[in-house]
């Protein structure tokens, strides 16, 4: 009976939609629904759900995507667009960053601003993004990539990490999942 329960719970978080507007009685954190666009031929695979990307201001932090391209032959294109929060209505993105050809089994690193430490930033947004909430749409031209999402907080000269929080995402390509109960025979 519990794995049932946990199975119908996983059940109704796999059946939220991923683009749904969720809120937040202050505003922080808050998201807005978008329907995911394509870069260049590629296809919108995964919802970063929080991102961060400020500096200077005593909080600063920036948002980190590493992407595995999980294919043992072949290469893919991979892109990233990060969107301000509900605070501003627009539905353009802030910035999009692209990586041609990443090669098999290969990772890159996509960054919504630099900050010259250890995560050396493939690609980064310019100018960077100034907000402290907001979310990201991650794009491939394969189906088989892995990513991580990290958002990285520093002191406000970005001379030390304070903080690494994973980031959850949610899949924009999975269907349905359909759970059956097993009766016995």
């Amino acid at each position: 009976m519990r794995n049932l329960f946990f199975g119908i719970a996983f059940l109704g978080a796999l059946m939220t939609s991923p683009v749904a507007a969720q809120s937040s009685p202050d505003g922080f954190g808050a998201k807005r629904a978008v329907s995911p666009q394509s870069i260049g031929g590629q296809v919108a695979r995964y919802r970063v759900t929080d991102m961060c990307s400020i500096s200077g201001t005593g909080r600063s932090c920036l948002t980190v995507l590493q992407i595995n391209n999980l294919r043992p032959g072949s290469s893919c294109n991979v892109g990233a667009e990060f969107y301000p929060g509900a605070a501003d209505a627009t539905t353009t993105p802030y910035c999009t960053v692209t990586y041609a050809s990443l090669g098999a089994q290969q990772q890159v690193t996509l960054c919504s601003r630099d900050y010259g430490n250890p995560e050396s930033c493939n690609v980064t947004c310019s100018p960077p993004p100034t907000f402290t909430s907001g979310y990201a749409t991650i794009y491939s031209s394969c189906a088989e990539i892995g990513v991580q999402a990290t958002i990285v907080t520093t002191n406000s000269d970005d001379s030390a990490i304070t903080s690494r929080t994973s980031v959850n995402l949610f899949n924009l390509q999975a269907s349905p999942l359909v759970i059956r109960a097993n009766r016995g025979n």
